[in-house]
This record gives C-alpha cells, sequence and structure tokens, in this order.
C-alpha cells in the first residue's frame, strides 16, 4: 500500500508540474519536469546522467531513477508477481530443507535436517542434535510418511543429494559423523563419513551403504539411470575408501571422486580426480542408458584418468562423458577470459542443459559466449548441447547486480529448460527485469524455450529478508513450479498466506 500510494503521488506531482524535457551533454533538463518513454538501451546511453533523474523504460516496463551510479527500476510489472500457493509449511526455525524431488504421482519428497521435535502432519519427531529428515507429501500437502535418519545426541546426519528412479524409489546421499543409524544398520564415523541410503516408495529402506573417510568427505551429485544404477561424486579432505580402493589426497585442500553403484547397491566402480592445492568441485547428471555426463570446476591442474587437464589461467570447467562402465567417451572445456564455475547439469534425452557464472565471455564447443554490454557485474549462463554430436543447441545470458549461489535447473518433457536462482539488487533477463525490495535476496524463476533459448515465461516472489532456495522440481503436466525455501529474515505472504521469519515452505508456483 505505502508503494502505491507513493507511487500515485509521484504521478501526480509529474502532472502538476510537467514541462517539455530535453536530453543534453549534461543529462536531463529539467532534472523534475517529466518523464522520457525510452528503451533501455537509449537509457543507457544518456550522456552524463544526474543523481534523480527519471526515465521509463519501455523495453522492461518500469519507472527507472537514476541514483548517481546506475539506473534503478522502482516498479515492476505484476505480471513478474506468479500465482502461488502454500503445500505445506515447516515453522520451526530448526528446519533447513536441502532437496525437494516429486515422484510418478505428483507427490512431493522434501529432506533436510533439523533438531527439536518438528510436526509434519500426522508424524512428530524429535532430534536431540541434527538428524535427517525425509518427509513425502501428496500434492495437497497431506502426509503420506515421514521418517528420520540418525540416533543421539553424538551425532550429525547431513543429506546433501535425492534423486528418484522410474519406480518411485528414493535415494539418498550425504556425509554423517558420530553414532548414526540408517534402516537397521548402525553406524560410528570417527570423522565425517559417506552414506547412500535407497527407499522404496513407501519409505522403507532397501539398502545402505557407508565410506570411511580420513577426514571429512562431501557429497555433490546424485543420479539414477533407467537401469536403476546410481551415479554419485563428491569431494575428500585426505582419504577415502571406496568399496577396494582406497583414493588419497596428497596436498592440504580437497580432490574429489565419481561412483557407480549397481540396482543392488554393489560397487561397480570408482574413479578419483586429483586436484592441485585447490578445493574440489564436481556435478554430475546421468541420460537414461547411463551415459554420464560429469562436470570438473577447476583453476589448477587436475587430473582425471590418468590424463592431465589445465584451465585457461582463470577457474575454468572440464567436462567428461563417460559410458556406464565408467570409459571416457569424450571430453570438453569452457575456458573464458575470467572465472567460468558449473552451477547446475541435467541431462534430457540426448540432450544436456548447463547452468553457470562466468566473467566477461567465454568459448564452449567452438563458440564464443559473451556478457555483451549489461553494466551489472555478474552473469550467469544457461545453454543446451547434444551430448551425442557434441553440438551446441543454444544458450542465453542473464546478468545481475548479485547472484547469491543458490542454482536450480529442471526440464520439462518437451526440453524447454526451468531455472531457479537467488539474487539480491536486480536481474535483467530481457526482455524480463526483477528488482528485490530494500536490496534483499529474491528467488526468481525463468522458462526457456527448450527449441531456441527464449526467454518464455519470468517469475520472482520474495520479502524484505534472505530468501534461499533449497529444491526445485517442475511438475511439466501441467506446468507448475514445486519448491522448498527457507526465510530468514522477514515473513513473506504467498497469496493470502504467510511464511513466519525462519520458517521453511514447500510453495507450488502456476
Amino acid at each position: 500500500m505505502k508503494k502505491l500510494l507513493f507511487l500515485f503521488l509521484l504521478v501526480c506531482s509529474f502532472g502538476a508540474f510537467s514541462q517539455s524535457v530535453t536530453i543534453t551533454h549534461n543529462g536531463i533538463t529539467p532534472n523534475q519536469g517529466g518523464v522520457q518513454k525510452l528503451t533501455y538501451d537509449q537509457i543507457r546511453q544518456l550522456p552524463n546522467p544526474q543523481e534523480g533523474d527519471l526515465a521509463y523504460d519501455l523495453t522492461f516496463n518500469c519507472l527507472r531513477h537514476y541514483n548517481g551510479t546506475e539506473w534503478l527500476c522502482v516498479t515492476q510489472e505484476n505480471s513478474l508477481i506468479p500465482n502461488a500457493a502454500i503445500v505445506k509449511l515447516l515453522t520451526s526455525s530448526s528446519v533447513e530443507p536441502t532437496g525437494l524431488e516429486l515422484d510418478s504421482q505428483e507427490n512431493i519428497i522434501i529432506m533436510g535436517v533439523f533438531n527439536g521435535t518438528i510436526n509434519f502432519g500426522t508424524t512428530s519427531l524429535t532430534s536431540i542434535n541434527s538428524d535427517m529428515f525425509l518427509a513425502k507429501y501428496d500434492k495437497h500437502g497431506n502426509e503420506i510418511w515421514a521418517l528420520q535418519e540418525g540416533e543421539n545426541s553424538d551425532s550429525q546426519v547431513f543429506p546433501s543429494q535425492i534423486a528418484i528412479d522410474n519406480a518411485d524409489n528414493i535415494y539418498v546421499s550425504g556425509s554423517f559423523w558420530g553414532r548414526a543409524q540408517f534402516g537397521i544398520n548402525v553406524y560410528v564415523a570417527a570423522v565425517v563419513d559417506m552414506f547412500l541410503v535407497k527407499y522404496n516408495s513407501s519409505g522403507v529402506t532397501q539398502f545402505t551403504k557407508r565410506y570411511v573417510s580420513g577426514d571429512g568427505v562431501k557429497i555433490t551429485g546424485l543420479s539414477v539411470d533407467i537401469a536403476q544404477n546410481i551415479y554419485s561424486c563428491g569431494s575428500f579432505n585426505s582419504t577415502i575408501t571406496l568399496g577396494t580402493s582406497t583414493f588419497t589426497n596428497s596436498d592440504t585442500e580437497e580432490d574429489a571422486f565419481v561412483i557407480r553403484h549397481n540396482s543392488d547397491g554393489n560397487l561397480a566402480w570408482s574413479n578419483q580426480v586429483i586436484y592441485t592445492n585447490e578445493k574440489a568441485n564436481v556435478l554430475l547428471t546421468s541420460d537414461l542408458i547411463g551415459n554420464l555426463y560429469f562436470c570438473v570446476n577447476h583453476i589448477r591442474e587436475v587430473s582425471f584418468l590418468s590424463t592431465s587437464y589445465f584451465s585457461s589461467g582463470g577457474a575454468d570447467f572440464k567436462l567428461f562423458k563417460l559410458n556406464n562402465a565408467g570409459a571416457l567417451v569424450w571430453v570438453e572445456s569452457i575456458n573464458g577470459s575470467g572465472n567460468q564455475t558449473v552451477q547446475r547439469i541435467q541431462s534430457y534425452g540426448s540432450k544436456v542443459g548447463v547452468v553457470g557464472t562466468f566473467g566477461s565471455s567465454f568459448t564452449f564447443l567452438n563458440q564464443s559466449i559473451s556478457s555483451l554490454s549489461s553494466t551489472l557485474t555478474d552473469h550467469s549462463f544457461i545453454l543446451q548441447f547434444n551430448g551425442t554430436n557434441r553440438s551446441l543447441l543454444w544458450q542465453t545470458i542473464i546478468h545481475s547486480s548479485s547472484f547469491q549461489g543458490d542454482y536450480a535447473l529442471d526440464h520439462d518433457a518437451l526440453g524447454n529448460a526451468y531455472i531457479g536462482l537467488v539474487y539480491s539488487s536486480n536481474i535483467e533477463a530481457e526482455p524480463f527485469f526483477f528488482q528485490s525490495i530494500n536490496s534483499s535476496t529474491d528467488i526468481s524463476f525463468l522458462k526457456f524455450s527448450g527449441s531456441s533459448g527464449e526467454i518464455l515465461e519470468a517469475k520472482s516472489i520474495g520479502g524484505i529478508g534472505i530468501d534461499a532456495l533449497r529444491g526445485i522440481q517442475i511438475r511439466t503436466a501441467n506446468g507448475k513450479v514445486f519448491l522448498a525455501s527457507k526465510h530468514y529474515d522477514s515473513s513473506l505472504f504467498i497469496g493470502t498466506e504467510k511464511i513466519p521469519k525462519d520458517a521453511s515452505a514447500i510453495i507450488v508456483l502456476d
């Protein structure tokens, strides 16, 4: 209401004192005599704008003011605000969702960590320290079942990756320390060890796997193919034992691993990525027939499958395609003038989608991709390529004053790509523009054409505080977007419902 009143008074003041406006080398004159209607490019090219100058942006349909450094949007079209509803609300501040999936019946599976007593609907769970929760809801938010993994005050269980197969079995992987129980199996980790658990659609444990690390392990990727083979990757500090193989990191930072389990949970193969004095950063996705796309972000030399690879001077990444036996099919690089980092990767059919950040420009599959002339400092890309013939299908650039590091990626049955990302201040994704309130962090969603990369739809939600994206899944039957979110600093209204401060929610967007 305050915002509407401000805009009303602003418009009235312009009408009462309207006069001709001239664009000169000193900016817009007179300063408050009227509002020019210009394209975004024309506004950016205004010579010597003065603080307080106003112009209406015909490209992004918003009123902009010049703050002495950049042209900022004062208003934003209501069409960018999504139709949204809260499916499930978890009000305890001790709940941290870490992932979300949908099964074939549109049931929602959410996982995370919690302590204290949490009510998930009909089930209440209690944790003394930090345990894992896994809960299943129908599409209306009614609890089907909920469970926890962990044991007592001496343990911490952190689930970081979740996947679901074509039979609605659920796979969760992560790390734990202390004494922890998964199903009927009890493990004791002296430091931080890795776990992998398979559940059926009723939440009954099918198998559990535990791998011992010498000084901590982090799981960063999990994927399942049509034969229910399970692929995962992560990083470790000193050593990790995977089946009969023990991998050792020889420096003070981290190395990485990639492994495959058969459908029965037995380890099929494992490989090590040797980094050179830097933090390991790896991701993966698999297609239905078991081809694996394994992404290695790096700054210095890395070695994988007995071959060394180097960066172009900044942060680059190598993309390896492996067959389901772990053999190399091909390798490609993203090289650029700044730092290039992959944030999410997902396959669908023979195509692969990639979301990441970059500096001013980079080259991938023999094509150069540039940030163009944006005055915003942070740049993200989304691209699609054919994994069979390695041809780049399309790419699109998104600009922001500050991306906050939370990204999500999914595709529908037509190959359209959906990304979710967290930002502060503003985002340019032509022809759309977002601006958060008081430079807080908000969540935006973009839909891209699977054939051209054109932005088909853009939405944004957020309050005046910090909003964190924890999981996103697209329901392709009706075009809905499901996400799990955490809202730290302030409450947020979704329709007529309120998400309190420090609460978590499952939200659906039309």
